[in-house]
């Protein structure tokens, strides 16, 4: 098991893939922070780590808060101009010892005018509950909200907890999924408290309709990523979720980051910050619109024309209804020219342009867009 799965000590080595996510999460709140200080006058900006940890690392010297915060330094200090009431930065953390060793850490740090920054030593369904009545309006509101939920294994944020989180139309979640642990759960069944646990983690008893027998472990965990984000997308409002897979060509205990928001820009711009980071082969992506494994890279766009087209064969579709499709089930944020101009150069699609109107082959502009007709796969 890797050290950081169960760690005693107060700070601890941070493996890879956690200072990976750590980057994910500050390039992310970056650019969150940016737009939308940029862009809701005189309203508050919420952002919560909801498993914040200690702070740092013995080999790493920024933890999520911190990278949050210095997120949020940068964003002040970029936009032009800031319009936003303000930031709130709250640090929810269950240990004692940690949560102390993160408000020292915080004390140090120059704190930019205009952004509170607090923690409490909490659980993080007890952090989240008084967070709704102290920070109301991010809740209820359209005051922009961002949470980072990374609990230590599988439990620890209940669904009710993260339904609560989306229910506003600004709110955006990062989540942190152990489906490898989940899907241990299942596998230890009554001694682990299984039903209950599965339950909380889904928010009902859909985890029941997962094959699990009939899966190896690792078939599970994806199944079990693929439910979670089928659950994400069945809250009210909820339209944009994509599943990214991080993980170790030595280690099989891959992690994935869920995102989850109301809004097509965020998950676009969360693409935009996995794409600038996938250097090394750590990001991978799965279909879940098949029931297998398959993995691929932003550089593979012409693997995705025919799933488009077998999903909208024989309809013809709004470009909304291509751009969540393609947002929520690819690892893609622009795809006219790299999934749609192929397909129509196939004869796979056709741009059907408003009436009096004309458009040229493999072109999909949207002031004369009606809508795309897809004529299906040829020799499917």
């Amino acid at each position: 098991m890797p050290v950081s799965a169960n760690p005693k000590d107060v700070i601890w080595p941070a493996e890879h893939h956690t200072i990976a996510k750590i980057e994910i999460v500050k390039r992310y709140a970056l650019r969150w922070a940016m737009i939308l200080g940029q862009t809701f006058r005189g309203v508050p900006l919420t952002y919560i780590d909801g498993f914040a940890g200690p702070g740092e690392y013995k080999n790493h010297g920024e933890g999520s808060p911190l990278a949050a915060i210095q997120a949020f330094k940068d964003a002040i200090e970029r936009a032009n101009p800031w319009q936003a009431g303000g930031a709130r930065l709250l640090f929810i953390e269950k240990d004692d010892k940690r949560c102390n060793h993160l408000g020292g850490l915080c004390s140090q740090l120059e704190i930019p005018s205009g952004v509170r920054v607090e923690h409490q030593c909490t659980d993080f369904v007890s952090g989240i509950n008084a967070a709704k009545t102290k920070f109301g309006s991010a809740f209820v509101t359209s005051a922009p909200l961002l949470v980072f939920v990374d609990p230590f294994g599988a439990t620890g944020a209940p669904f009710k907890t993260i339904k609560e989180i989306l229910s506003s139309k600004t709110s955006e979640v990062i989540i942190n999924f152990d489906a490898d642990g989940v899907a241990r759960i299942w596998s230890a069944g009554q001694a682990a408290d299984a039903d209950r646990l599965l339950t909380a983690i889904f928010g009902s008893d859909i985890w029941k309709s997962i094959a699990w027998d009939k899966m190896d472990h690792r078939g599970r965990c994806l199944a079990c990523a693929r439910l979670y984000k089928q659950c994400l997308l069945k809250i009210p409002n909820v339209e944009y979720a994509f599943t990214f897979e991080i993980g170790e060509a030595s280690n099989r205990l891959d992690y994935f980051l869920i995102f989850a928001s109301q809004n097509a820009k965020g998950l676009e711009k969360m693409k935009e910050v996995m794409k600038e980071i996938d250097q090394t082969g750590d990001f991978k992506f799965y279909d879940s619109c098949v029931g297998q494994e398959q993995l691929f890279r932003f550089d593979q766009p012409e693997l995705w024309i025919e799933p488009m087209v077998n999903h909208f064969a024989g309809r013809t579709v709004s470009l909304a209804e291509v751009t969540k499709w393609v947002l929520n089930e690819t690892p893609f944020f622009t795809f006219k020219k790299s999934i749609l101009k192929p397909a129509s150069e196939r004869g796979l699609a056709t741009a059907v342009p408003k009436p009096g109107l004309s458009i040229p082959k493999g072109q999909f502009p949207d002031a004369k867009l009606a809508g795309i007709r897809f004529n299906g796969v040829k020799n499917a």
